[in-house]
């Protein structure tokens, strides 16, 4: 793809996209107390999953009570897509992206079904089922600081609990695929938790103000969050994978060349810190580049190096 087609197409999507998520007049962030650290998080005991119904081809909607009390009642409950074999030894958890849809991630995570992973696709608080009610999906996700750092520690606990559960199932083998916001809370758990077996980052993001205040997109996506208080800057300095140390088994970085909303330059910088793993480029920006089809390919190479590991 031509560099000024893939930034054309970050920065016409989030044009749009910009107009539905604006925090509504008078908006207070919750007030619930934020984690410190990401490892201040209380992690809850094993969560088992249950499917609510079948929504197409082999595709269950699961559905479990979260552990968190969460600021958005719409996201007390877990809600997300599964697939693949049910006594499968192996799984993948995959994150998606803000204001994201399933449909991407199915496609994708067939690539490891295909190998016979457990595929879970595990909805964000705020995202898809679980967005309150009259707002876009997404939205009050990023209508401030505290909210973002909210979400992602609810997000965290909850996937905690879900590993716990799939190993008292018997499965032996946990990693995860995380995409965009679900890059960076993939990028802690895999900075959190040494029995994750693998984790795969595609448009990895390390540090969320960082973006915002280098990327043009970004800012013009989320101009309320261009400016931080000392202390929430510190505060999402200890909540970046970028400045926090690996200690998952192993680490796949799939990044787009013509990012417009994560800046190539800074995931690269994020690659390097985390010691120079496995690494595929693609002449893709932050958007189009989950509809790579040199990407999915290399998902199908990743699922099978992990099959025969």
């Amino acid at each position: 793809m031509l560099p000024w087609l893939a930034y054309r197409i970050d920065s016409l999507t989030t044009s749009v996209l910009g107009r539905m998520i604006r925090p509504p007049a008078g908006y207070c962030p919750p007030g619930e107390p934020i984690p410190d650290r990401p490892e201040d998080i209380a992690w809850p005991g094993p969560i088992h999953l249950e499917v609510k119904k079948r929504v197409k081809g082999e595709i269950d909607w699961i559905h479990a009570p979260s552990p968190v009390r969460s600021p958005w009642p719409e996201s007390q409950t877990i809600h997300g897509r599964a697939f693949g074999p049910a006594n499968a030894r192996s799984a993948i958890l995959f994150l998606h992206g803000a204001y994201d849809v399933y449909t991407p991630f199915e496609k994708m995570g067939s690539r490891f079904a295909k190998r016979g992973f457990r595929v879970i696709i595990p909805a964000a608080p705020c995202h898809l089922e679980r967005a309150p009610r009259g707002t876009h999906n997404g939205a009050p996700f990023f209508w401030s600081h505290r909210s973002v750092l909210l979400g992602m520690a609810q997000w965290l606990a909850e996937l905690h609990g879900l590993i716990q559960g799939l190993r008292q199932q018997g499965v032996e083998r946990i990693g995860m695929f995380g995409y965009s916001i679900g890059s960076l809370t993939a990028g802690l758990a895999a900075t959190l938790w040494p029995d994750l077996d693998f984790v795969v980052l595609l448009a990895p993001v390390g540090h969320h103000l960082q973006a915002i205040r280098e990327a043009r997109v970004s800012k013009d996506l989320w101009p309320w969050m261009t400016t931080a208080t000392p202390e929430e800057g510190h505060l999402f300095d200890r909540w970046a994978p970028a400045h926090r140390a690996p200690v998952a088994r192993r680490s796949f970085f799939l990044i787009p060349r013509f990012d417009g909303l994560q800046p190539t330059e800074l995931q690269l910088a994020m690659w390097r810190r985390w010691g120079s793993p496995f690494l595929r480029l693609y002449r893709h920006g932050h958007i189009s580049v989950c509809f790579s089809p040199r990407m999915s390919g290399d998902l199908g190479v990743i699922a099978a190096s992990l099959e025969a590991a």
